[in-house]
């Protein structure tokens, strides 16, 4: 779990001041709300990047918004960048509710391992890290479970492998392939591959 963001009370709304606001480290943030008016406030820019780097821009992100302590969570809206750095400009996020429903994406967390992967005769490969997902806010999971463990040479897993929850619904298309397991000795690598070839001809 990852700690709260701080929001403040926005300290530059000039050119200048925004300029100088990001040379210390800083970013103007905009808050929406449906049904309430847009709130400023600014937030330290390189933390918000890191946990864009890690979450994507579709994770929710917790505040904690000053003067008050306030928490809230949101989810980005839009993010502005710097054509030559590629630094982050600008950012806004929208709140949302328990009941809300989002549509985001998590992590993939691969378990259990194939034999013939343990015996180093073959490897896994991931083939994605992340899934899409719909689900209430309350409801959306940290991770996504996927079990290797039955894989076998020239076969891999789907998205449709997946148990169906009843917490979430997984958007990214059912015949998505996940992980597969390749041969690592010899030729077995290659014969595999044109007897998949073969087979799909």
């Amino acid at each position: 779990m990852t700690l709260p963001f701080t929001l403040n009370s926005p300290q530059g709304s000039t050119k200048g001041e925004v300029k100088r606001l990001r040379l210390a480290g800083f970013i103007p943030v905009s808050i929406q709300r449906k049904g309430t008016e847009t709130k400023h406030y600014q937030i330290e820019t390189a933390p918000l990047q890191e946990f864009l780097r890690v979450h994507g821009r579709t994770a929710l992100v917790d505040f904690v918004i000053m003067p008050g302590g306030i928490r809230q969570r949101g989810i980005m809206q839009s993010m502005q960048r710097d054509g030559i750095s590629l630094k982050i400009q600008q950012a806004t996020f929208k709140l949302v509710n328990l009941e809300d429903t989002l549509q985001t994406d998590v992590p993939i967390v691969f378990t259990g391992h194939p034999t013939m992967a343990n015996a180093g005769e073959a490897v896994v490969l991931h083939q994605l890290e992340r899934l899409d997902i719909e689900c209430t806010q309350g409801n959306l999971p940290e991770h996504i479970l996927v079990d290797v463990t039955n894989l076998h040479p020239g076969g891999s897993v789907r998205v449709s492998d997946i148990p169906v929850s009843a917490h979430y619904k997984i958007v990214t298309p059912q015949d998505t392939v996940l992980a597969s397991l390749t041969r690592t000795r010899g030729g077995s690598a290659t014969q595999t591959t044109a007897e998949s070839g073969a087979g799909s001809a």
